[in-house]
Parts: C-alpha cells; structure tokens; sequence
C-alpha cells in the first residue's frame, strides 16, 4: 500500500474486489432478511394485537364518509349481561304436565321452525387461542361494534366477526370505519 506525504494509506479498488464487495453486501442482506422473516412467522399476529394498547381515538383522526350515511352502520351494542353463577341442580327432575283438551278433530301438523337467517358479517380475524379472540373482541366492544365469536367451523379456528348485517352497503360502510380504527375486514357472505 502506498503511503503519502502525510501518513494516510491509499487503497484502490479494481473491479474484481467491488464486484466481491457488493456481492458480500448483497449476501449479508439475504441473512437478515431470512432471519427477520422466519422470527417474524415464529410471532402470531393475535399475540402481537393482544400485546397492543388500544390506539387512542382523536376527534381529528377521523374523517367523514365521502356520503351520507343512510343506514346506521352496525355499532354501539348493548353490553351483555354479566355471568353468575347457575343455580343449584333439584336432586331429582321434575316433570311439568299440561292438559290436553280431548276433541275429536285431527291433530294440525306442528309448523316447521323458520330456517335461520343468514347474513353477511365482517371477519376481523380467526385465531387459534381463545382468549386472543376474546381480547379483540373486547376492544372492538369497546369502540362500540357489535362483535360476535364464531367457533362453530369444526376447526380449532376462533374467528372475531362484527355485524350481522342486511345489506352490503352497510357492511362496506362498516368495514371503512374499521379500517379508519386500525383493522382490516374480509366481508364473509352466507
């Protein structure tokens, strides 16, 4: 290496070594990159939004619909009732009859019960843990959306879901405020 006047090293770079340089730079990336990726699949996102204070709502922060709102998106629910504990089980059932008047007509077919409405909801996410769902369900109740669990799939999945609703305007109306609340729907149709 040569030296000047002054002390100083000078180097110089031929294209081979800033060749071998940039691909070092390049190799190094990738390592970070795998790392980061496989420790980020590593951490679920529900233990991620759980450990998550809930993001404080500025009168400012929100912005208008670009329209007029004429169905009320589905929000502000009732809270339900607080559990308690069930009463006792009697040592022994007891049977409740009710007379039946004899006549002589037919007995009327009994009404088949009216199949379930099914309506469209908004999935906010499906987790594996109970109490993750429970906990974002919460905090959704808490901003006032009407949030139900669905566990119901035959899978281990516990799926937070807000609605129902009626129609798909109001579920898009819906899913936009969510989105300005920080989550992101899918709309699930029966």
């Amino acid at each position: 290496m040569a030296r000047n006047s002054e002390g100083e090293f000078e180097m110089v770079l031929g294209n081979k070594q800033l060749l071998s340089l940039l691909f070092l730079v390049v190799v190094l990336f990738a390592v970070f990159f795998s790392l980061g990726y496989m420790v980020g699949k590593s951490v679920s996102p529900a233990q991620t939004l759980a450990a998550q204070p809930p993001a404080a709502e500025t009168p400012a922060s929100r912005t208008p619909l670009p329209e007029p709102v004429k169905e009320p998106p589905m929000r502000r629910q009732a809270e339900p009732p607080a559990l308690t504990e069930p009463a006792p089980a009697p040592s022994e059932p007891v049977a409740v009859r009710t007379p039946v008047p004899e006549t002589n007509e037919p007995a009327k077919p009994a009404a088949a019960p009216a199949p379930p409405l099914r309506e469209m909801h908004l999935q906010i996410a499906a987790v594996r843990v109970r109490a993750d769902a429970e906990a974002l369900a919460a905090s959704l109740r808490q901003k006032g959306y009407t949030v139900t669990l669905n566990s119901d799939g035959g899978d281990a999945w516990h799926r937070v879901l807000v609605g129902p609703f009626f129609s798909e305007k109001s579920a898009q109306e819906t899913k936009l405020l969510l989105e300005r609340d920080g989550y992101k729907s899918i709309l699930k149709k029966p």
